[in-house]
């Protein structure tokens, strides 16, 4: 482990899973890197900063490419491992958050929002961006003018995309195909949302998981949730993904993770180590970081033990790797943090002439 200010600076925050690896862009450096799920070392990609000094999030994988979104900032990263290939897109007028996911439909990469009112479009046969704004005019009538505007989480599937808002208390649909959005009011509190077995699976701010037999999302039922679950009205079910036959639904500090089986509709707790989940206080509950998933596992990252944790979610069984940089990546590192710390001494030199 390398500390800088207290911090792991190798701890990953987001990421891929292809093959043996997980590929991962980290909190504190400006490096994309590759995991490996049976040894733990963490090698170097390239070194991809933003230009504007911002955290990238690695948010996808098609074909040959990894994509980063910056937290705040103004450019969006695509590269492309097969030809060492950097491509930056322009993104306008960056708020506080920008796009946090991303949905892939026939030839176009939807970039979903998170405070931004618009979805960004990506033509993956062209490379050319354009931007759909959403339907502010009519989300406005439901605007509740004490908060301020906000996206809780998103979700495509097919042709259907869903932006899922605190305020306004609605879900917005957009349709890819007929490039025209309706207003879901009925499905307010919603938090996160996935699909499988047919049917979707919400996550709402209640702390409860509704079941939608129709596509056309009505008449949900909720799915009976284990009687010792807990969690706060902190983004409670904000996240969900399917891996494999199971859809998997966490709350920001709840006591665990939730394990629904879309073929029966029952819910238990994914096992995992509990020291994550050892906090007497609810508020200040954390649990593992969400990394990625794929069709059989699901990958999380213990701050408290600054090891991945490897879920095989349909055996309800667990495995945990110690990550351990490469030497090439320390070095890398280190070299970068003493050019700032030269640079630093240089400026103020100067500063003292």
């Amino acid at each position: 482990m390398i500390l800088e200010n207290n911090k792991n600076i190798f701890k990953p925050v987001s990421g891929v899973i292809d093959d043996e690896y997980v590929y991962v862009a980290m909190a504190y450096c400006d490096v994309l890197c590759k995991i490996s799920l049976s040894s733990g070392e963490v090698s170097l990609i390239k070194k991809i900063s933003d230009e504007e000094g911002e955290s990238l999030h690695l948010v996808a994988k098609y074909e040959d490419n990894l994509v980063l979104i910056p937290h705040v900032s103004s450019t969006l990263i695509v590269f492309n491992a097969k030809y060492d290939e950097i491509k930056r897109i322009s993104i306008p007028e960056p708020e506080k958050v920008n796009y946090n996911r991303i949905h892939i439909y026939e030839s176009k990469m939807y970039m979903l929002p998170i405070f931004r009112k618009d979805i960004a479009v990506v033509d993956l046969v062209t490379g050319e961006v354009s931007f759909i704004k959403l339907p502010m005019n009519e989300m406005e009538k439901y605007l509740d003018s004490t908060k301020e505007y906000g996206i809780v989480s998103s979700y495509g599937h097919d042709e259907k995309l869903y932006i899922m808002c605190s305020n306004p208390n609605l879900v917005v649909e957009y349709d890819c195909n007929k490039g025209t959005f309706f207003l879901r009011k009925e499905l307010k509190g919603s938090m996160s949302m996935c699909f499988a077995n047919g049917c979707y699976w919400i996550g709402k701010s209640d702390k409860t998981i509704v079941k939608y037999n129709s596509i056309d999302l009505i008449d949900g039922k909720n799915v009976l949730l284990p009687p010792d679950f807990v969690a706060t009205n902190i983004l409670p079910m904000s996240s969900c993904r399917i891996v494999g036959t199971k859809a998997i639904f966490w709350s920001f500090n709840s006591n665990m993770i939730l394990r629904v089986d879309v073929i029966t509709g029952e819910c238990d707790s994914l096992n995992l180590p509990r020291i994550d989940f050892l906090n007497a206080n609810d508020n200040e509950r954390c649990g593992p970081i969400y990394i990625s998933a794929n069709d059989t596992c699901i990958v999380f990252y213990s701050t408290m033990t600054e090891e991945l944790i490897i879920s095989n979610v349909e055996q309800n069984t667990y495995k945990t790797i110690k990550i351990w940089p490469s030497e090439e990546l320390k070095r890398m590192v280190l070299k970068t943090e003493q050019d700032g710390i030269n640079l630093k001494c240089f400026l103020e030199k100067l500063m003292m002439r």
